[in-house]
């Protein structure tokens, strides 16, 4: 709940005055980078100050998101005007396989992460790992007609027509499989061995 007011904030901020939007997204991630980056350079690795190396995580993060979920309100408009019939990505794919998607990435951050170890720069790569994960959440986050079918326990027709199309897929690979077979037969009946 609290999240979809978080994204609804931003998108009314965008929707107001998108210039000063990413001029004030900009400026607090430039602001929140450099002190991250003097924070590993000047600040050891190692207890209390990890918690401080933390804290600045916090607004380098929201920078980070802001900037990125404007990115991505403004190459939505821009698709719209081009294209009329043009169907968002989230919408693309139903809750489950956002889900799937979205865990697959999401372990593939914390491999980044871990990979990374302890060095100048941390604060501000891991800052961007976080805001890719939360861009994660808004991506997989169910629209209130996708929750109340989820409720009902209704399939949703999209993985309905994936379950079809995979399906019909694996008859065709068997039915070729099955004539590969035959032919094969058929061949070792025409050449029959020499006595």
């Amino acid at each position: 709940m609290l999240f979809r007011k978080f994204l609804s904030l931003l998108r009314r901020e965008y929707n107001g005055y998108a210039k000063r939007y990413f001029l004030v997204a900009g400026a607090g991630l430039l602001l929140s980078a450099l002190l991250s980056l003097l924070v590993d350079f000047l600040i050891p690795f190692e207890g209390f100050w990890n918690a401080l190396r933390s804290l600045m995580l916090i607004p380098t993060t929201l920078s980070i998101f802001a900037l990125g979920y404007g990115s991505a309100l403004f190459l939505h408009e821009r698709q719209v005007a081009t294209n009329p019939e043009w169907v968002p990505f989230r919408k693309r794919f139903s809750p489950l396989w956002r889900r799937n998607i979205s865990l697959i990435a999401g372990a593939l951050i914390i491999i980044f992460v871990y990979a990374l170890g302890q060095r100048p720069g941390y604060t501000l790569f891991s800052s961007a790992f976080v805001a890719i994960v939360i861009g994660l959440f808004a991506f997989m986050r169910t629209t209130r007609e996708e929750a109340l079918r989820e409720e009902l326990s209704l399939p949703d027709s999209r993985d309905t027509r994936f379950t079809q199309h995979e399906q019909a897929l694996r008859q065709a690979r068997q039915r070729a499989q099955e004539q590969r077979k035959g032919g094969k037969k058929k061949t070792s009946k025409s050449f029959p061995d020499e006595e």
